[in-house]
């Protein structure tokens, strides 16, 4: 029995050892230096999505501190250099040696862009506002304060717009917030014909200044902006809260519809019945209604969604842990309600969703899908790939006018 209680007591230690290890802060230190080895002074360094950035000083060296554990991206940047960056979990603190290269600039897309006449220009630049600062309430108060840095191109065959920010930060003020942001967009698509859009760059968020009570404003602002986004949800999964934060996850799967027709077999059936009026087998109202039919199973969606009634706990979707991170572990679409806010008045749901009965659609409803295997997110939320997860609904519908610094810190 006292063996027993030593074990048990040895275990307990070993689970706090372990614990305190990722609780505890670390820092980064390093030094960033040209070609040739020459220190380079001066030098941006700053951990991507945060409001955490250093400058080199004469030796080319800069530190970083009280970091948690978690996943970060490291950006160095001077003008005329290429862009340095580098994606990596803290588990302890760490050195980073940085060679920047002159840049080669690329020209391709600023001559294209200006052979278009200005209204399509104008156009484009409007679809990428949209799709990329979002159509949320706070998106009124964001405003892209430099956009003559953006290259915007059009790819004639697939007719998505691309997107980047040329090597440059494209300055945004978020008044509704409260935050001025640089991002080094590399790269932003939005195809139409596939319905999708996505971007990657670097962010660095920094706080506008205001009075007292602006300031209080915009801390009560970004606490609603947290509810319900995804690093709220993916840090109520990690901490095994998803119920208490006001979460519900349920799985949907899909099932083909036997209804559907695809077009080609809507053709195939057409010319069956063209010939069955022609052989005056059918009289024309016959022919009339078989059409009909046809053509309202065309449109039907090839799958059927079936959302299960039972809730899915964290612990289910959780595998491994990996350091400081947790590895989510699903397949299919993950159903995501969150009650505690409303939708804003001007949020249309998605197609796919509307199938779905009135209880199953009340408050913010989303789908999240994996794009990659064993996504890994840390304890404040953030995936060490932004793109491993795929949102659809609520969630993908808030963008950059929304996005919050990845080391915020919710306080009620």
């Amino acid at each position: 029995m006292l063996l027993m209680k030593r074990l048990l007591l040895l275990s307990f230690l070993l689970f706090v050892v372990h614990a305190n290890a990722f609780s505890q802060l670390h820092y980064i230190t390093g030094t960033v230096k040209d070609e040739s080895g020459k220190p380079l002074s001066g030098v941006e360094v700053f951990l991507s999505g945060t409001s955490r950035l250093t400058l080199t000083d004469d030796d080319g060296t800069f530190n970083i501190s009280r970091l948690s554990a978690g996943n970060y991206e490291l950006v160095a940047k001077l003008l005329g250099r290429e862009t340095y960056h580098a994606s990596f979990t803290l588990t302890k603190s760490s050195k980073f040696n940085i060679t920047l290269s002159l840049s080669a600039r690329r020209l391709r897309e600023v001559v294209i862009q200006s052979e278009k006449p200005a209204i399509v220009r104008k156009a484009e630049y409007a679809m990428f506002q949209r799709a990329f600062l979002g159509q949320t309430p706070n998106s009124s108060h964001c405003k892209i304060l430099n956009p003559e840095v953006l290259n915007i191109y059009t790819d004639p065959e697939t007719k998505a717009l691309h997107v980047d920010s040329g090597g440059e930060f494209l300055e945004i003020s978020n008044a509704a917030l409260g935050y001025h942001i640089r991002y080094l967009l590399e790269e932003f698509i939005i195809d139409t014909r596939k319905g999708y859009s996505y971007y990657v760059g670097q962010i660095h968020f920094q706080d506008m200044d205001g009075s007292p009570n602006k300031a209080k404003d915009w801390q009560a602002a970004r606490r609603i902006a947290y509810a319900g986004s995804p690093q709220h949800l993916l840090k109520a999964i990690y901490d095994n809260q998803v119920a208490e934060e006001g979460f519900q996850m349920r799985s949907l799967t899909k099932v083909p519809n036997k209804e559907s027709i695809s077009e080609s077999m809507y053709m195939e059936k057409r010319r069956r019945l063209d010939s069955l009026l022609a052989a005056k087998a059918l009289s024309r109202n016959q022919y009339n209604d078989s059409i009909g039919t046809l053509g309202a199973r065309v449109h039907l969606a090839a799958y059927k969604q079936i959302l299960s009634d039972q809730t899915i706990s964290a612990s289910s979707v959780v595998g491994r842990m990996d350091g400081p991170n947790k590895e989510l572990n699903f397949t299919g679409e993950l159903y995501i309600q969150y009650k505690k806010e409303r939708t804003a008045w001007n949020y249309n749901l998605p197609h796919q969703l509307r199938s779905l009965k009135k209880s199953d659609r009340e408050g913010q409803i989303s789908l999240i899908s994996v794009r990659e295997a064993a996504p890994m997110v840390d304890a404040l939320g953030n995936l060490t790939n932004p793109l491993s997860l795929l949102y659809t609904g609520y969630l993908g519908w808030e963008r950059v006018a929304d996005m919050l610094p990845k080391d915020y810190m919710y306080k009620p």
